[in-house]
């Protein structure tokens, strides 16, 4: 998480739109922490399944309105963020090395940003032990 809260500080210092949710971890131990609650979001996974329609778009009509509806701004400021966050976790992500991204630990916040969680699987090396 404080590499992530340094590329939040390295695009905003480009000023760059890319958006992150940097988030508190305190370890509490070797192997145990408190991790601060992201309020207001759920998982894309929840997101969809709460929505009638199956597809990402149509969950995100449904939620911010449609483009034909008097809702137009919202569903355009929703995807707006939705797509800035989304590229910048994806720099991150591929930067980092981080694996175990799947729409469990990715989360959707109630304004449409994208939060990630769950960095269990982050910088490791697949195990190239010779055979003896």
């Amino acid at each position: 998480m404080q590499l992530i809260r340094e590329f939040h500080e390295i695009f905003r210092a480009a000023e760059l739109s890319l958006k992150l949710q940097p988030y508190a971890i305190v370890a509490t131990g070797t192997s145990s922490g408190l991790v601060e609650t992201v309020s207001e979001a759920r998982s894309i996974d929840a997101f969809k399944r709460s929505c009638a329609q199956g597809s990402l778009l149509e969950c995100f009509r449904a939620t911010w309105g449609s483009r034909a509806g008097g809702r137009r701004r919202e569903l355009k400021a929703a995807r707006r963020r939705f797509v800035e966050s989304m590229a910048a976790y994806s720099v991150v992500s591929y930067i980092l090395q981080v694996k175990d991204r799947h729409n469990g630990n990715i989360l959707i916040a109630d304004d449409g940003r994208v939060v990630h969680i769950d960095f269990g699987f982050f910088l490791q090396v697949k195990n190239t032990s010779i055979p003896t």
